[in-house]
């Protein structure tokens, strides 16, 4: 929070803030502090960035102001025009403090805070302050199957893709699936065991809100939501056990050589694969390479090459 002289152009007087402390709690330090400076007469003005600063939830957010107002001051936003004192400027703050604690306030209640259902589930009483999901059937039928498979092993997402679109086992949207589109899908509640509203860990490559300096989402609490299981536990961690060994970088073996004929050297003869047993080295060497005539084409290590391809 930062107070300011109230004049046609502020002056700083000040700044504090609570880092590591809850909006919603009473222990505020830095508060505390700056209701002692308006009392004092030394700020009329606290400017905030936007009303989630003062408190987390619709009532924290009420509280602070009554403070701040019984101290002699009025509260500004830098992201918003709260308007001149009285009752517009009233309804508001009103508005807004919903607006930002409505959707922690649901995730706490165990509701759906808003966007779009995890994949393998839908929402019921949608726009509603107690909407929650529950298990879609059909999309939970494709969640277990792609368990399954993931857990059996020996296939990558492509090949998890292109089976379940063998199936005619089509996206949400209507589309066939994809390693893109199925990988994102892997990182959703029935897969991760759980939903967390405002997640500040990522998962596989996804999005977190943002954090503050010290860590902490910048926005409101994580809160975990209760969903109904598409999976048991012992499932859920058997698929990101197998997920975990998907992302690693695969070994090719010895006798196997992808970048046969689709390499070509200088001489315009496409590269086939060479073991060389002297020094036990797997290689690539071109076609146009004879015993007793070479086209001048060199042989390359083929675990360096393949370090070049483009991951599937």
């Amino acid at each position: 929070m930062t107070s300011a002289g109230k004049r046609p152009t502020w002056r700083l007087a000040g700044s504090w803030e609570d880092p590591g402390e809850s909006g919603s709690t009473d222990s505020r330090p830095g508060l505390d502090e700056l209701l002692t400076e308006i009392s004092a007469g030394r700020a009329d003005v606290v400017v905030v960035h936007s009303l989630d600063r003062p408190g987390r939830t619709e009532a924290a957010i009420w509280r602070c102001v009554w403070q701040i107002q019984d101290a002699g001051a009025e509260v500004e936003c830098c992201n918003e025009v709260l308007g001149e004192p009285g009752l517009d400027r009233w309804l508001t703050i009103d508005r807004l403090a919903q607006t930002q604690a409505g959707r922690q306030l649901k995730a706490a209640d165990g509701g759906w805070p808003g966007g779009p259902a995890p994949y393998g589930y839908r929402i019921i009483g949608k726009g509603a302050f107690g909407s929650t999901l529950e298990v879609d059937p059909a999309e939970a039928a494709v969640v277990r199957l792609v368990a399954d498979l993931v857990i059996e092993g020996g296939r990558t997402v492509t090949d998890i893709a292109e089976e379940l679109n063998r199936h005619g086992i089509l996206t949400r949207s209507g589309k066939r699936w994809t390693a893109t589109n199925l990988h994102r899908r892997l990182k959703s509640a029935a897969f991760l065991g759980e939903a967390v509203f405002r997640r500040s860990d990522q998962q596989w490559g996804g999005h977190c809100t943002r954090l503050d300096g010290s860590g902490r989402p910048l926005y409101g609490e994580s809160v975990a939501i209760p969903l109904p299981l598409i999976l048991s536990a012992d499932r859920t961690r058997a698929v990101q056990q197998a997920l975990a060994e998907l992302a690693r970088p695969r070994k090719i073996p010895l006798g196997e050589y992808p970048l046969t004929g689709r390499i070509h050297g200088p001489c315009g003869r496409p590269y086939i694969g060479c073991f060389r047993s002297g020094d036990g080295v797997r290689t690539y060497r071109c076609s146009g390479l004879q015993a007793t005539v070479s086209c001048g084409c060199v042989f390359l290590r083929a675990d360096h090459v393949e370090d070049c391809m483009p991951s599937g």
